[in-house]
């Protein structure tokens, strides 16, 4: 008991050390979907009260992230604690498996004295290791390393279930609610009882068949586990049906298969050599040439060998197995949206490198200082790995420097130049953005998004006429988007061209009929133009999906104030200046809403507060001018 209690602890001071400096790092790339702006999130008592999970995807990961957002807001230190946390236990999972099965029946006798040692040295090389990054530092890759800690405990509960002499229910009940689970995190998870099926084969004593036969129970729950997460699922699957019909961006089932050649050398070189890690690779398509041909057959004979040592039941043929059927989710035939991956590699890469334990510990038998030489080998490689996580960690501590990372390894990445451009963008270097957008479009130029989000940066420049060239392209290669009218609208309205503006909003508003900001700009427009009362209409529905706008409240109340409503404008020019403490427009159209009530005193603070705010404000001043006459004329 004792040296399993120092061998956790010793996992876990190195994960805390290698990861510690990743709580200063940013949320990055698709964070920002997923968690920043994810609604889903923002309440934790929805989670609690029967949300349906069956329409959510991965609702635990989700559910996690609404935990984490309860607790601290979008601090991205709760979020990195949790994922460092969650790891740490996988780092136990692991070492519990490993040791377990260094002390099975069928290899006590060559590893029994070893386990404990050799699983140590596995689990804290993996911790450590720097291509675990992405499934760590990255935030939103928790559904991965959550993934991983359910698939691990899957097969680690599976085993206790096996053991003779225990008490098999509760192990079998935990089996199999940890599965499902983990179907709840991320789908990969469906290989799991595969997974156990081919360890009863290779370490449980006694042919396969009569395991079956005798341990049907355990065998059957886990079947009718695997259907229910699989129907559980298929709502959420039906929303990629590109993905299941094989028509996925440039790859088709061929060409991905032939791909993955590549990336599965490349995964299989970071483990050795973990320098070159790069957040997104826009992997491309394969084509014939030496070093597919070379990567094909390294992998082929991989597969091969794999077979074969299966046949003979050798345990290596296991790690063979663990490692393709883990990434033959995501590394086949069936094409996903982008290739390549490093976070793919979370569990996977746990059998490369109990595999290169086992030949380290076979090279050393029987050595003179064996066992120190082992030791000094684990402490360099634990070191050097932890000290290169940390060093990879520096690089997510902004969206900038992850992007400028990844344009220094992979500069014809178009989505990193974009992604580059936004991040200068939120940092106000609109003119590198705008360059960045530029180099992103050269090297693909019909992307809709990159020519929307470089008209916003023109935009903010001044240079309305490129701008609105800009939002056309982008229509006119995606026109359903919302978003794109509305910064179409925008530059119209900017150019003075109110009646192609209206047009705009309106476009929009039949790709998304409740967008508040569509009827906001919508309203505006209108109001400007003479129509205050259908901007009222617009402006209302504006409210309805965004009440708390300070924006919408103000030309709420101005389109009111040219309708004579001016009671109804008190309201909303009220709640305006409530919410945008400070804004001379909420406490000028105030004073002005006040006068044509007859209540000039207090329509003259309003005013008077306004001119504090803009002193020689003309408008402000007009109306206080006004004020005096009609105070006189009384």
């Amino acid at each position: 008991m004792l040296p399993g209690v120092l061998a956790c602890a010793s996992i876990a001071a190195a994960g805390i050390a290698a990861y510690a400096n990743s709580l200063s790092c940013a949320f990055v790339f698709d964070d920002i979907i997923t968690i920043v702006q994810n609604s889903n999130i923002r309440s934790l008592g929805a989670w609690l009260g029967g949300i349906d999970y069956s329409r959510v995807v991965r609702p635990l990961f989700q559910f996690s992230c609404a935990i984490n957002y309860a607790l601290g807001g979008l601090d991205p230190r709760g979020f990195h604690i949790f994922n460092i946390a969650v790891h740490i236990l996988s780092g136990f999972l692991l070492f519990g498996i490993v040791r377990l099965t260094l002390s099975s029946e069928r290899l006590r006798q060559e590893y029994g004295s070893k386990a404990t040692a050799v699983a140590l040295a596995v689990a804290l090389v993996w911790v450590v290791h720097p291509l675990n990054t992405q499934a760590v530092t990255y935030l939103c890759q928790r559904c991965e390393s959550m993934m991983g800690l359910f698939y691990l405990l899957t097969l680690y509960s599976f085993i206790r279930c096996m053991t003779p002499g225990r008490s098999r229910v509760p192990w079998l009940v935990l089996t199999v609610a940890v599965f499902i689970l983990g179907m709840l995190t991320k789908e990969v998870i469906i290989t799991a009882p595969l997974m156990c099926l081919f360890y009863d084969y290779f370490f449980l004593p006694g042919p396969l068949k009569r395991s079956l036969a005798r341990n049907k129970v355990v065998y059957l729950s886990l079947a009718a586990a695997w259907l229910a997460a699989v129907a559980a699922q298929l709502p959420v699957i039906q929303q990629y049906p590109e993905t299941l019909a094989g028509e996925t961006g440039a790859y088709s089932p061929p060409v991905y298969l032939a791909t993955q050649a590549g990336v599965i050398a490349h995964y299989l070189r970071l483990v050795f050599l973990p320098y070159g890690l790069v957040l997104d690779y826009a992997w491309p398509p394969a084509t014939l040439s030496v070093s597919l041909v070379l990567s094909a057959l390294l992998v082929v004979s991989l597969l091969s060998l794999t077979v074969r040592l299966t046949w003979k039941k050798h345990p290596a043929g296991f790690l063979g197995i663990w490692f393709f059927l883990i990434l033959g989710v995501t590394s086949s035939f069936l094409p996903l949206e982008d290739a390549a991956f490093e976070h793919r590699m979370y569990l996977s890469s746990a059998a490369v490198i109990t595999l290169a334990a086992a030949v380290v510990l076979r090279v050393l038998r029987g050595r003179p200082a064996a066992g120190t030489a082992g030791i000094v080998l684990t402490v360099a490689a634990v070191g050097t790995l932890a000290a290169l996580t940390a060093l990879r960690n520096r690089d997510y501590r902004s969206e900038l420097s992850i992007w400028q990372d990844t344009l220094s390894k992979r500069p014809g990445n178009h989505r990193a130049w974009a992604c580059a451009a936004m991040a200068l963008d939120k940092l106000g270097r609109t003119g590198e953005a705008a360059a960045g957008y530029r180099e992103a479009l050269r090297l693909v130029p019909k992307d809709a998004a990159t020519w929307y989000n470089y008209g916003n940066v023109l935009y903010k420049l001044g240079e309305l006429d490129k701008s609105l060239e800009s939002y056309r392209k982008a229509l006119g290669l995606d026109p359903g988007r919302a978003e794109y009218y509305l910064g179409l609208g925008t530059a119209l309205k900017a150019l003075g061209k109110q009646e192609e503006a209206i047009a705009a909003f309106s476009s929009g508003l039949g790709t998304d009929s409740l967008d508040p900001g569509l009827h906001h700009c919508l309203g505006v427009v209108l109001s400007e133009a003479g129509r205050p009362a259908e901007a009222v209409s617009n402006l209302s529905r504006a409210l309805a999906g965004d009440p708390d706008n300070p924006l919408t409240n103000l030309q709420m109340g101005i389109a009111l104030l040219k309708l004579g409503r001016y009671r109804a404008a008190l309201y909303y020019l009220g709640r305006a200046r409530e919410l945008l403490p400070g804004s001379v427009e909420a406490e000028n159209n105030l004073g002005i809403a006040l006068m044509r009530l007859g209540r000039l005193g207090e329509a003259l603070g309003h005013f008077e507060r306004a001119l504090e705010l803009d002193p020689g404000n003309g408008a402000v001043l007009r109306n206080i001018e006004r004020i005096r006459e009609m105070s006189a004329d009384r």
